[in-house]
């Protein structure tokens, strides 16, 4: 860091603005590509889906997600936002594990 630099929770600070440190770029780019193999492998084990519906969480509207689901031919439908009935199945299959995980 230059005298005239601050790090703080991974990003550089100084009079041209914020940056992210390298070390945080890396993290990036390694959290990235586990969330990419994840979801290749998911897919692998079930198969690519024709449409995936979800709800507007940050996790399924980024980019990087929208690139994947385009780049493998799946049509993402969101449910309506604060409207969880949209979306009955999923929602009872959290209720389902929450359950299982309570019992443990």
């Amino acid at each position: 860091l230059a005298t005239d630099e601050v790090e703080f929770l991974g990003f550089r600070i100084n009079a041209r603005g914020v940056q992210p440190t390298q070390d945080k770029v890396k993290a990036n780019m390694v959290l990235r590509d586990q969330q990419y193999q994840h979801r290749q492998q998911l897919f692998t084990t079930h198969g690519l889906p024709e449409v995936m519906v979800s709800d507007n969480a940050a996790a399924f509207t980024s980019n990087e997600f929208q690139n994947f689901m385009i780049s493998n031919g799946i049509r993402h439908v969101t449910i309506a936002p604060y409207h969880p009935a949209s979306n009955g199945q999923g929602e009872r299959m959290v209720q389902t594990m929450k359950k299982a995980l309570q019992r443990r």
